[in-house]
């Protein structure tokens, strides 16, 4: 009929239906008809298979409509201080910032999310670090990016791991990852080979000295590199002493 106005949710989508542009309610899949000849209803549809619901209206549904949320979304909420590691199909695939909140649609998308303090677990879990990793390598857009720190200690070298310009540890040779989010995160690498130091031209030989001698041994190396004085520039401004050997 000429005043009858028809919209069709597909199986897999999710509708939102709007009269005189107010949220009215959600639509499952089907087939709506409408008495409409001022056509002031309308129906925003949405892909279950893209489960990320990002829209103007999130707080107001959440607030207004918690029954109708509760059943059709995943809901995150973090604090302070926490992020959310969001898993699409068992798999890590993005993150939500520290007090914010975020929907994801049921339906066709298996989404669970896992809470993580990362004050007080500063490193990333392995399983997420491998994601961010694949999808490098595949140079995928990869969202852990925004919020992850991540290097490589080579092997014969030691990493000091500095949070907001303090030394804070020491890293073994491997990929570590750290959670960048609100601070700054930085890996010097340090050689932990004993170094030689080889005759130059010019140098008298002396006797029983050979062409080559060890400079320092790697506890020297790390105790000087490690020394508290060299962690922040506050400290660098003070004349504290060196370590001695």
């Amino acid at each position: 009929m000429l005043f009858i106005r028809e919209f069709v949710v597909r199986k897999h989508e999710r509708g939102l239906l709007y009269r005189n542009g107010d949220f009215e309610r959600f639509l499952a899949a089907g087939v709506y008809r409408f008495f409409d000849p001022r056509k002031r209803v309308d129906v925003e549809r949405f892909d279950l298979s893209q489960p990320e619901f990002e829209h103007r209206l999130l707080d107001y549904l959440v607030r207004w409509h918690p029954e109708a949320v509760e059943d059709l979304f995943v809901r995150v909420e973090t604090g302070a201080g926490e992020v959310a590691v969001v898993y699409r199909n068992g798999h890590p695939w993005t993150f939500v910032a520290p007090e914010r909140r975020a929907l994801f649609w049921k339906g066709v998308v298996h989404v669970r999310a896992e809470l993580i303090d990362i004050e007080a677990e500063p490193a990333v879990p392995r399983r997420i670090v491998q994601a961010l990793l694949a999808d490098m390598q595949a140079r995928r857009v990869a969202p852990f990016e925004r919020a992850i720190y991540v290097r490589e200690v080579p092997e014969a070298r030691v990493g000091l791991l500095y949070v907001e310009g303090k030394l804070v540890g020491e890293l073994a040779p491997g990929v570590h990852a750290f959670w960048k989010i609100g601070r700054s995160v930085a890996i010097e690498m340090l050689d932990v080979r004993v170094k030689t130091l080889e005759a130059g031209e010019g140098r008298a030989p002396h006797a029983g000295l050979t062409s080559s001698w060890r400079l320092r041994s790697v506890e020297r190396i790390r105790r000087w590199r490690a020394w508290p004085w060299r962690c922040t520039a506050a400290n660098s401004s003070r004349s504290a002493p060196r370590p001695r050997y």
